[in-house]
Order: structure tokens, then sequence, then C-alpha cells
């Protein structure tokens, strides 16, 4: 794995305050229901929205089994310390 040089700033071990309190949560769709995005954009672009979160939250579950292994089939828990 090649190293970043992005730094994380933690009172304890990095994973133990905020930098692993964001709940890590992967959902499908958007901040509104699916009418209220399809009134902004039309149907058709609220459809192609709702299906690339979909790919994205495919895309992440790929990923974190690709690279951790804490995947549970009822959701995503990754978690270091």
């Amino acid at each position: 794995m090649r190293k970043s040089g992005v730094p994380v700033l933690e009172a304890e071990s990095i994973g133990w305050g905020a930098s692993g309190r964001s709940g890590g949560q992967v959902i499908v769709g958007w901040g509104c229901e699916q009418a209220k995005l399809a009134s902004l954009v039309g149907p058709d672009d609220a459809r192609m929205l709702f299906d690339w979160s979909k790919e994205a939250v495919a895309l992440v579950h790929q990923r974190a089994r690709t690279f951790t292994r804490a995947v549970k089939s009822s959701g995503l828990a990754v978690a270091r310390r």
C-alpha cells in the first residue's frame, strides 16, 4: 500500500475519536424523496441519479471486501484500531 501525505489529527490512536465516529453509512438514494428529486431535475435524470447511487453503494461494498475483512451482509462496518 502506498503511503499518503494526508495528516490525521487525533488525541488518541487513529479511529478513537472524531476520525472514527462519522457513522460510515452507505445508503442508496439522495437526501430527499425520489419524487422531490424528479421535480427538481426531471424523471429521467432522477432515475439516472438513483441508479448512480446504487452503483456507488455496490462499489463501496466491493472495495470493502477487497481492502478489509469487516464486511457484514446486512451492512458495512469498518474500524481499525
